[in-house]
Protein backbone atom coordinates (compact mmCIF):
# COMPACT_ATOMS: atom_id res chain seq x y z
CA UNK A 1 0.00 0.00 0.00
CA UNK A 2 1.66 3.37 -0.78
CA UNK A 3 2.04 6.45 1.47
CA UNK A 4 -1.18 8.05 -0.02
CA UNK A 5 -3.02 4.89 0.51
CA UNK A 6 -2.35 4.85 4.14
CA UNK A 7 -2.43 8.38 5.04
CA UNK A 8 -6.29 8.35 3.34
CA UNK A 9 -7.54 6.11 5.36
CA UNK A 10 -9.79 8.90 7.74
CA UNK A 11 -8.81 9.43 11.14
CA UNK A 12 -11.81 8.61 12.80
CA UNK A 13 -11.51 5.09 11.47
CA UNK A 14 -7.67 4.91 13.23
CA UNK A 15 -8.72 6.88 16.33
CA UNK A 16 -11.79 4.28 16.47
CA UNK A 17 -9.50 1.65 16.32
CA UNK A 18 -7.24 2.61 18.58
CA UNK A 19 -10.02 2.83 21.02
CA UNK A 20 -11.26 -0.63 20.13
CA UNK A 21 -8.09 -2.57 20.73
CA UNK A 22 -7.65 -0.19 23.99
CA UNK A 23 -11.15 -1.39 25.47
CA UNK A 24 -10.73 -5.17 24.42
CA UNK A 25 -7.05 -5.12 26.20
CA UNK A 26 -8.76 -3.50 29.30
CA UNK A 27 -12.07 -5.83 29.23
CA UNK A 28 -10.32 -8.77 28.52
CA UNK A 29 -7.87 -8.48 31.47
CA UNK A 30 -10.69 -7.84 33.47
CA UNK A 31 -12.59 -11.27 32.38
CA UNK A 32 -9.65 -13.36 33.09
CA UNK A 33 -8.65 -12.10 35.61
CA UNK A 34 -12.40 -12.57 37.24
CA UNK A 35 -13.08 -15.85 35.16
CA UNK A 36 -10.36 -17.44 34.60
CA UNK A 37 -7.73 -16.70 37.20
CA UNK A 38 -8.32 -18.49 40.76
CA UNK A 39 -8.85 -16.07 43.76
CA UNK A 40 -5.37 -16.04 44.74
CA UNK A 41 -3.35 -12.26 44.77
CA UNK A 42 -0.30 -13.97 42.75
CA UNK A 43 -2.19 -15.94 40.77
CA UNK A 44 -4.56 -12.94 39.57
CA UNK A 45 -1.56 -10.71 38.76
CA UNK A 46 0.20 -13.36 37.04
CA UNK A 47 -2.73 -14.34 34.27
CA UNK A 48 -3.29 -10.42 34.72
CA UNK A 49 0.32 -9.57 33.22
CA UNK A 50 0.04 -12.74 30.83
CA UNK A 51 -3.35 -11.84 29.46
CA UNK A 52 -1.54 -7.99 28.54
CA UNK A 53 1.56 -9.73 26.98
CA UNK A 54 -0.35 -11.94 25.02
CA UNK A 55 -3.05 -9.92 23.59
CA UNK A 56 -0.59 -6.76 23.15
CA UNK A 57 1.93 -9.25 21.05
CA UNK A 58 -1.25 -10.35 18.66
CA UNK A 59 -2.34 -7.18 18.24
CA UNK A 60 1.06 -6.07 17.02
CA UNK A 61 1.51 -8.94 14.86
CA UNK A 62 -1.56 -7.46 13.44
CA UNK A 63 -0.47 -4.00 12.78
CA UNK A 64 3.13 -5.32 11.09
CA UNK A 65 1.01 -7.45 8.52
CA UNK A 66 -1.29 -4.47 8.23
CA UNK A 67 0.97 -1.49 7.96
CA UNK A 68 -2.10 1.22 8.24
CA UNK A 69 -3.76 -0.71 11.02
CA UNK A 70 0.40 -0.34 13.09
CA UNK A 71 0.07 3.21 14.52
CA UNK A 72 -3.74 2.76 16.03
CA UNK A 73 -3.07 -0.48 17.51
CA UNK A 74 0.30 0.74 19.06
CA UNK A 75 -1.69 3.85 20.44
CA UNK A 76 -4.40 1.36 21.90
CA UNK A 77 -1.78 -1.17 23.44
CA UNK A 78 0.75 1.40 24.62
CA UNK A 79 -2.39 3.51 26.34
CA UNK A 80 -4.14 0.13 28.07
CA UNK A 81 -0.92 -1.12 29.67
CA UNK A 82 -0.33 2.37 30.96
CA UNK A 83 -3.76 2.69 32.49
CA UNK A 84 -3.42 -0.83 33.73
CA UNK A 85 0.39 -0.26 35.39
CA UNK A 86 -0.65 2.88 36.82
CA UNK A 87 -3.84 1.05 38.17
CA UNK A 88 -2.52 -1.71 39.49
CA UNK A 89 0.07 0.45 41.48
CA UNK A 90 -2.38 3.08 42.72
CA UNK A 91 -5.03 0.51 44.00
CA UNK A 92 -2.75 -2.73 44.73
CA UNK A 93 0.78 -1.07 45.66
CA UNK A 94 0.17 2.49 47.55
CA UNK A 95 -0.49 2.00 51.01
CA UNK A 96 -3.69 4.59 51.97
CA UNK A 97 -3.29 5.71 55.80
CA UNK A 98 -6.22 6.41 57.53
CA UNK A 99 -5.93 7.18 61.36
CA UNK A 100 -9.72 8.28 62.88
CA UNK A 101 -10.41 8.80 66.73
CA UNK A 102 -12.06 5.63 67.00
CA UNK A 103 -14.44 4.40 70.05
CA UNK A 104 -12.38 2.64 72.60
CA UNK A 105 -14.14 0.43 75.49
CA UNK A 106 -14.14 1.65 79.34
CA UNK A 107 -12.49 -0.66 82.17
CA UNK A 108 -13.44 0.26 85.08
CA UNK A 109 -10.63 0.47 87.87
CA UNK A 110 -9.40 -2.66 89.36
CA UNK A 111 -10.28 -2.75 92.94
CA UNK A 112 -7.99 -2.12 95.65
CA UNK A 113 -7.11 -5.40 97.79
CA UNK A 114 -7.65 -4.61 101.31
CA UNK A 115 -4.20 -4.22 103.94
CA UNK A 116 -3.53 -7.51 105.95
CA UNK A 117 -4.74 -6.57 109.60
CA UNK A 118 -2.78 -5.85 111.89
CA UNK A 119 -1.52 -7.56 114.81
CA UNK A 120 -3.28 -6.76 118.52
CA UNK A 121 -3.42 -3.43 119.29
CA UNK A 122 -4.55 -1.59 122.52
CA UNK A 123 -8.33 -0.85 122.45
CA UNK A 124 -8.56 3.37 121.43
CA UNK A 125 -10.24 5.80 123.01
CA UNK A 126 -14.20 5.84 121.90
CA UNK A 127 -14.43 8.18 118.41
CA UNK A 128 -17.50 9.83 117.99
CA UNK A 129 -20.19 8.77 115.93
CA UNK A 130 -19.50 9.35 112.14
CA UNK A 131 -21.21 11.67 109.91
CA UNK A 132 -22.97 9.34 107.41
CA UNK A 133 -21.16 9.10 104.19
CA UNK A 134 -22.96 10.62 100.97
CA UNK A 135 -24.51 8.11 98.73
CA UNK A 136 -21.84 7.20 95.79
CA UNK A 137 -22.46 8.88 92.50
CA UNK A 138 -24.17 7.14 89.52
CA UNK A 139 -21.44 5.46 87.85
CA UNK A 140 -21.91 6.91 84.16
CA UNK A 141 -22.56 4.70 81.13
CA UNK A 142 -19.50 3.53 79.24
CA UNK A 143 -18.87 1.74 75.95
CA UNK A 144 -18.33 -2.11 75.95
CA UNK A 145 -16.93 -4.45 74.45
CA UNK A 146 -19.05 -7.12 72.47
CA UNK A 147 -16.70 -9.12 71.04
CA UNK A 148 -12.86 -8.69 68.93
CA UNK A 149 -10.41 -10.45 66.83
CA UNK A 150 -7.13 -10.43 65.09
CA UNK A 151 -7.28 -9.86 61.40
CA UNK A 152 -5.67 -12.68 59.85
CA UNK A 153 -4.81 -12.42 55.49
CA UNK A 154 -6.75 -15.04 53.37
CA UNK A 155 -5.99 -15.79 49.41
CA UNK A 156 -2.66 -14.62 49.57
CA UNK A 157 -2.72 -11.75 51.18
CA UNK A 158 -1.05 -9.87 54.19
CA UNK A 159 -3.33 -8.29 57.32
CA UNK A 160 -2.73 -7.61 61.09
CA UNK A 161 -4.90 -5.42 63.61
CA UNK A 162 -7.63 -6.01 65.78
CA UNK A 163 -11.34 -5.89 65.03
CA UNK A 164 -13.31 -5.00 68.04
CA UNK A 165 -17.27 -4.23 68.49
CA UNK A 166 -18.52 -2.06 70.49
CA UNK A 167 -21.64 -1.16 72.37
CA UNK A 168 -21.74 2.66 72.63
CA UNK A 169 -22.36 4.10 75.45
CA UNK A 170 -24.17 7.02 74.18
CA UNK A 171 -26.22 4.26 71.47
CA UNK A 172 -25.20 2.41 68.64
CA UNK A 173 -22.74 0.12 67.31
CA UNK A 174 -19.12 0.42 65.66
CA UNK A 175 -16.65 -1.93 64.76
CA UNK A 176 -13.43 -0.33 65.00
CA UNK A 177 -10.12 -1.89 63.22
CA UNK A 178 -6.71 -0.64 65.34
CA UNK A 179 -3.27 -1.19 64.84
CA UNK A 180 -4.48 -2.45 61.40
CA UNK A 181 -3.03 -3.35 58.31
CA UNK A 182 -3.89 -4.99 54.73
CA UNK A 183 -2.44 -5.49 51.05
CA UNK A 184 -3.98 -2.92 49.11
CA UNK A 185 -6.55 -3.34 46.75
CA UNK A 186 -9.15 -1.86 44.37
CA UNK A 187 -12.64 -1.70 45.54
CA UNK A 188 -12.65 -3.77 49.09
CA UNK A 189 -15.79 -3.92 51.12
CA UNK A 190 -16.10 -4.38 54.71
CA UNK A 191 -18.75 -6.74 55.77
CA UNK A 192 -20.36 -8.40 58.86
CA UNK A 193 -21.16 -12.21 57.81
CA UNK A 194 -21.48 -15.26 59.62
CA UNK A 195 -18.43 -16.86 58.23
CA UNK A 196 -15.10 -15.46 56.27
CA UNK A 197 -16.26 -17.47 52.95
CA UNK A 198 -17.96 -15.46 50.93
CA UNK A 199 -20.29 -12.85 50.30
CA UNK A 200 -22.80 -14.59 48.55
CA UNK A 201 -24.90 -15.45 51.30
CA UNK A 202 -25.69 -13.42 54.32
CA UNK A 203 -24.00 -10.33 54.99
CA UNK A 204 -23.96 -6.64 56.12
CA UNK A 205 -22.17 -3.92 54.17
CA UNK A 206 -20.15 -1.59 56.43
CA UNK A 207 -19.44 0.90 53.52
CA UNK A 208 -15.60 0.62 51.73
CA UNK A 209 -12.38 0.21 53.07
CA UNK A 210 -10.90 3.60 54.06
CA UNK A 211 -7.43 3.09 53.99
CA UNK A 212 -5.43 -0.23 54.32
CA UNK A 213 -3.27 1.12 57.01
CA UNK A 214 -4.23 2.96 60.43
CA UNK A 215 -7.23 3.03 63.05
CA UNK A 216 -10.74 3.38 61.60
CA UNK A 217 -14.02 2.99 62.43
CA UNK A 218 -17.36 1.63 60.32
CA UNK A 219 -20.83 2.20 61.78
CA UNK A 220 -22.85 -1.21 62.57
CA UNK A 221 -27.04 -0.62 60.92
CA UNK A 222 -29.64 -0.92 64.08
CA UNK A 223 -30.92 -4.28 64.94
CA UNK A 224 -27.39 -6.29 63.43
CA UNK A 225 -27.59 -9.55 65.54
CA UNK A 226 -23.36 -9.51 66.10
CA UNK A 227 -23.97 -13.10 67.58
CA UNK A 228 -24.92 -14.55 64.22
CA UNK A 229 -22.74 -11.49 62.52
CA UNK A 230 -19.93 -12.51 63.89
CA UNK A 231 -16.54 -12.33 61.32
CA UNK A 232 -15.40 -8.92 59.88
CA UNK A 233 -14.50 -9.99 56.24
CA UNK A 234 -12.37 -7.46 53.49
CA UNK A 235 -13.51 -8.57 49.88
CA UNK A 236 -12.02 -6.69 47.21
CA UNK A 237 -15.45 -6.47 44.61
CA UNK A 238 -13.30 -5.91 41.52
CA UNK A 239 -11.55 -9.09 41.04
CA UNK A 240 -14.06 -11.24 43.68
CA UNK A 241 -11.38 -12.33 46.30
CA UNK A 242 -11.32 -12.27 49.52
CA UNK A 243 -8.72 -10.09 51.42
CA UNK A 244 -8.87 -10.76 55.05
CA UNK A 245 -11.26 -11.83 58.07
CA UNK A 246 -11.33 -11.59 61.91
CA UNK A 247 -13.92 -13.31 64.23
CA UNK A 248 -15.36 -10.78 66.80
CA UNK A 249 -15.32 -13.64 69.19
Amino acid sequence: MSRNEHTSIPLVVRAGLAVAAFAALLVGAWAVINFLAPPHREAQIAIGAAWFVGAGLLLSQLGKRNRPLRLPLRVGVWSAALLAAGGFYWTSVRDTVVNEDVAIVSELPAAVEPAAEPGPAPAPEPAPAPEPAPAPAATPPMNARIGSGTFRGLDGHDSGGTATAIDLADGGNVVTLTDFFVDPGPAVFVYLTTDDGTTSGDIINLGSLKGNRGNQQYEIPDGTDLSRYDTVLLWCDAFSVRMAAADLA
